[in-house]
């Protein structure tokens, strides 16, 4: 069974790299190509006396071409990140004390750098930039503190025992070139919707047909790079079963998706509160709030929420294996007791979700009271309650993100201040 699953791997890698091969054979036939036009209009015009006027454009567009491409790796940046926090062993001892029992135990060498972050989400990655193009980038670890927040400490292991399985899969330094070709191709497509003249139409013909085909394998080389990545899911997955077992892992994909589900419910809350002026102090405590007032109206302990294809894949995928347990003495500390300065860090990264998705400075709002905001998300839960049981206006039930909500609550200040 492993051998089947690396062999899926292997063959989704091979494809991706040919992907990535057709891609370097576009660009060097083009920079081929357009050297060997510019040779011969220059052959043309001093063997056959012809006006130096009717290549001029044409090979301004090849010379253009260059510039664009060699621009374009230049330009290549690092994905900017202002909600990544950095963090040490010095202050954040029991979290890498959890990080390094693991990397011991798959035998890999522990992340560059770790982080901790906003999201609800956790992920390995590699900061890719042009000098990666020719020396390897390091590979990173990010937690997210909605992650954090409502975690144990075994369903973190297995998170994190799944993220850094990752590291041990050779493939995944495929992204950084896909990363450079992507930022690459978006960059010639720039102004591709940019009205032109005639002449600048011919300036850019050389420019367009690379366009062309460069769009057409990045389409391709997505569809590969989607699908490794999927097997590399399911790898990761059968490396962190074998050092946490089965349990621990279902256990921690379904929180995962619960945490990132309620996460974004607190996030469109918020951005709906700031319409009337208002900021949640602590959105991670907002994010335990209607964590229970979900739990509380199921009654279950994780309730249900939608899925991602790829979840649910993977879920069914370890409900087929044979069952392991979880490791004696299993500790089901939540996670925010293993950070120190937990409170401190959530009013941190509240105001810096505040600063850059809503690009506004929480400190200058009015505090929303969680009594009320408790109450709040209560009623809008039982409000789509009754909105489900009633077919006819099964449409309108929608939990806090409600877009009509904050169009009128818009539309109500507009009218305010022209009042």
């Amino acid at each position: 069974m492993k051998t089947a699953k690396r062999n899926d791997i292997t063959g989704r890698a091979a494809l991706l790299v040919r992907s990535l091969t057709l891609f370097a054979v576009l660009y060097l036939s083009f920079f081929v190509i357009g050297g060997l036009l510019i040779w011969f209009s220059y052959l043309w015009i001093v063997f056959a006396d012809m006006s130096r006027t009717t290549i001029i454009f044409p090979a301004a567009g090849i010379v253009l071409f260059y510039v664009k491409v060699v621009q374009s790796f230049v330009s290549i940046q690092r994905i900017n990140r202002p909600d990544l926090k950095m963090i040490a062993s010095e202050n954040q001892p029991q979290l890498f004390r959890i990080i390094h029992e693991i990397c011991v135990q798959m035998h890999i060498k522990p992340p560059a750098r770790v982080y901790l972050s906003t999201t609800a989400s956790a992920s390995v990655f590699l900061k890719a930039g042009f000098w990666n193009m020719f020396f390897p980038a390091r590979k990173e670890l990010e937690t997210g503190m909605g992650l954090l927040n409502i975690l144990n400490e075994e369903e973190l292991r297995a998170v994190l025992a799944h993220e850094l399985a990752h590291f041990s899969q050779k493939n995944m330094k495929l992204g950084v070139p896909i990363y450079i070709i992507g930022q690459s191709v978006q960059y010639m497509m720039r102004d591709v919707k940019k009205k032109r003249n005639i002449l600048e139409d011919q300036m850019y013909s050389f420019v367009d047909v690379f366009r062309v085909f460069a769009k057409i394998l990045l389409t391709r080389l997505s569809k590969d790079y989607a699908l490794l990545l999927e097997e590399m899911e399911y790898d990761a997955d059968r490396i962190a079963v074998e050092h946490v077992g089965k349990q621990s892992l279902e256990s921690a994909l379904l929180k995962v998706s619960f945490a990132a589900h309620v996460f974004d419910l607190t996030i469109n809350s918020a951005g709906v509160i700031l319409q009337s002026e208002k900021a949640i102090a602590d959105l991670y405590e907002a994010q335990r709030c209607m964590t229970r007032c979900l739990m509380q109206e199921t009654n279950a302990p994780i309730p249900e929420v939608p899925l991602s294809g790829l979840t649910r894949r993977r879920i069914e995928k370890l409900q087929q294996k044979e069952l392991s347990a979880v490791a004696e003495g299993a500790n089901l500390m939540m996670t925010s007791a293993l950070v120190q300065d937990f409170p401190e860090l959530c009013l941190a990264f509240t105001r810096n979700v505040y600063l850059h998705q809503f690009k506004t400075d929480a400190s200058k709002l009015l505090p929303c009271n969680m009594n009320s905001y408790r109450k709040w998300i209560e009623k809008q839960i039982n409000r789509t309650k009754i909105a489900k049981s009633a077919p006819e206006e099964e449409t309108l039930a929608e939990i806090v993100m409600e877009k009509a909500t904050s169009t009128k609550l818009k539309r109500d200040r507009a009218t305010q201040r022209m009042s």
